[in-house]
């Protein structure tokens, strides 16, 4: 849809290019007569005022000028001259017109090609994961909480495959998530469809209905009758938490969360304190790949060896410097936690083969459930530490909306906590073009070193929504004996 907007405003442009050249060259001939009739106009007044008897050169006379110059005027744009200069700008707009018309044509059919070739390849990809791509059970950070202002109309997000009407109530200052379309009619409840906020309430711009943010139900209608109590009158109401900066929605296949968000100490306690936010390019990459890129160790010294310029990815190495990495990855052993897997890693960087101990910083990665929010904590040694915020929205199935939110306690510079987080964005970055191209592979040819890849894979599955039977349901197509 978008590549047939532009193709039509690329259109656009480039007619209006051409009847902008031609009304342009009309006019740039049309005016010489008139300027020679101006001049002609001005050299008579100049001579009227030379002459002794001024009675005879009256503005009167000054006026009857213009007549007589119009219609030389009309005579000069006819002329032979005038009429072959026209032809030769008409032309060769026509001719510039057309070569950009094609240009465009041909530009917009091989992106639509490019388009249509990546759909079908992502839809291909999607399909080999676990039940032929759904998406996973747990919080999601929708939006972050600054985008909401109490009272302001709802925020559309599109995410999980539902759009959601997200809004910060009037009354309570609470942030409500409700689903975008009305159950009366199917109006679009959120801005751009014209919702507006009432209260603690969502207001449907088509008849009215106002749904309560907290469970959904319907509280009042304009006839000032009772309300309908069905459940076909509710509107599908989401979890929310205002989660150090996010709006945190629960998505799954039960209303209500089965485990939440764990807090963190040092900055529930202000010893750590808001450093910083950026929202990173969308990527073309299933969440469950974040996951399975934690435990795949054998691939840390091919793609994460170099050191990159902070914030500015791969492409900007350091020659010479390089990044020892020392990794392990645990899975949760409790009850407690059992939706909490920890990857561990000991970075210390080397110089031309030579490790530099004194650069050596601890990095926990916390995979939260899918990965919809993750944890990552830096311990630098004798400054503190920094703490990352890393959510991963699924816009679709293959391609992942990702921001960064991070704290640092007060001990530790500014610009080391950029510098930090900027390093780890460079490293982060050298997975993109991976994760944008890859099949899922249900029964891989592992190697000793490749990690805890299957056994990553079985604690992951408890997260997909569940068949009858309480199991993940899969693609039938799908032969998988270890999951």
């Amino acid at each position: 849809m978008a590549l047939n907007v532009k193709s039509l405003t690329a259109n656009v442009h480039v007619h209006r290019l051409f009847f902008s050249t031609l009304f342009a060259a009309i006019l740039l001939i049309a005016s010489q007569p008139y300027a020679a009739a101006a001049a002609a106009s001005s050299s008579s007044a100049s001579t009227c005022n030379n002459v002794s008897v001024k009675e005879n050169c009256t503005s009167a006379d000054s006026f009857w000028i213009a007549p007589t110059s119009l219609t030389a005027g009309f005579r000069q744009i006819f002329s032979a001259s005038t009429v072959a200069s026209l032809i030769l700008v008409l032309t060769t707009a026509f001719f510039v017109a057309h070569a950009l018309n094609s240009y465009v044509k041909h530009a917009v059919q091989t992106e639509l090609k490019k388009e249509s070739r990546n759909a079908r390849r992502r839809l291909q990809r999607a399909r080999s994961f676990p039940d032929g791509g759904a998406y996973p059970n747990g919080w999601y950070a929708l939006a972050t909480c600054d985008e909401l202002k109490a009272g302001a109309p709802p925020l559309r997000v599109e995410a999980l495959g539902r759009t959601f009407a997200l809004y910060r109530g009037a009354d309570s200052d609470k942030i409500f998530c409700v689903d975008a379309y009305c159950p009366h009619l199917g109006a679009d409840m959120s801005r751009e469809g014209g919702g507006r906020v009432c209260g603690d309430c969502l207001e449907c711009p088509f008849h009215k209905w106002r749904f309560d943010g907290e469970s959904g139900a319907c509280v009042s209608t304009p006839d000032g009758g009772k309300p309908p109590q069905v459940k076909s009158a509710m509107a599908t109401a989401y979890v929310v938490r205002d989660h150090y900066g996010y709006a945190a929605v629960w998505v799954g296949d039960t209303r209500e969360p089965t485990w939440e968000l764990p807090r963190i100490g040092a900055i529930d306690d202000d010893d750590a304190v808001f450093r910083g936010t950026r929202r990173l390019p969308d990527i073309d990459m299933h969440i469950q790949d974040w996951a399975e890129n934690g435990v795949d160790s054998a691939h840390f010294e091919v793609l994460h060896s170099a050191f990159c310029v902070p914030w500015l990815g791969s492409w900007a190495k350091i020659p010479g410097m390089r990044v020892n990495h020392d990794g392990s990855f645990h899975l949760p052993e409790g009850e407690h936690d059992w939706f909490r897997a920890v990857f561990r890693n000991n970075a210390t960087l080397m110089w031309r083969g030579k490790l530099l101990p004194w650069t050596s910083a601890v990095a926990t990665v916390e995979f939260l459930g899918p990965g919809g929010i993750n944890y990552l904590t830096f311990d630098l040694p004798k400054l503190g530490k920094v703490y990352l915020l890393e959510s991963h929205t699924p816009t679709d199935v293959m391609q992942l909306e990702t921001r960064f939110r991070w704290y640092a306690d007060r001990t530790v510079p500014s610009v080391i906590a950029w510098y930090v987080i900027g390093s780890w964005y460079s490293q982060w970055e050298s997975d993109i073009m991976v994760w944008g191209n890859k099949m899922y592979r249900a029964t891989p040819p592992l190697r000793a070193n490749d990690g805890p890849v299957m056994a990553l894979r079985r604690w992951y599955k408890k997260f997909y929504p569940s068949s009858p039977n309480g199991e993940p349901s899969r693609p039938k197509t799908m032969a998988c004996d270890d999951w």
